[in-house]
């Protein structure tokens, strides 16, 4: 118990900065997210066709990056397992994302 309460008496400060500074930095990127969102869907929402055309298409790459990525690390391969240890479903789900 001595070996906890050093511990969290000699590093507990730097670790509620990091908290801090951790929490800060994801609201910020939240309010930019929503911000971009919101900009994004009254663009789309004008009736400019190549305005909704490259309003779809950045939409359709930042959904797309986000399923491949996540699937790749999901599947293994970002810590060097082998892919193939990943459940039969999974792995089609992310190739048939990462095909398109």
């Amino acid at each position: 118990m001595g070996a906890i309460l050093d511990f969290v008496t000699r590093y507990g400060p730097e670790f509620l900065i990091g908290l801090g500074y951790t929490l800060y930095i994801s609201m910020l990127g939240s309010a930019i997210g929503i911000a971009i969102g919101f900009v994004v869907a009254l663009l789309r929402g004008l009736p400019i066709p190549p305005l909704q055309w490259l309003c779809r298409a950045y939409v359709e790459v930042l959904l797309e990056r986000a399923a491949t990525v996540g699937g790749r690390i999901t599947l293994g391969e970002r810590a060097g397992e082998e892919p193939s240890k990943a459940p039969e479903w999974l792995r089609v789900w992310v190739e048939g994302k990462a095909s398109k």
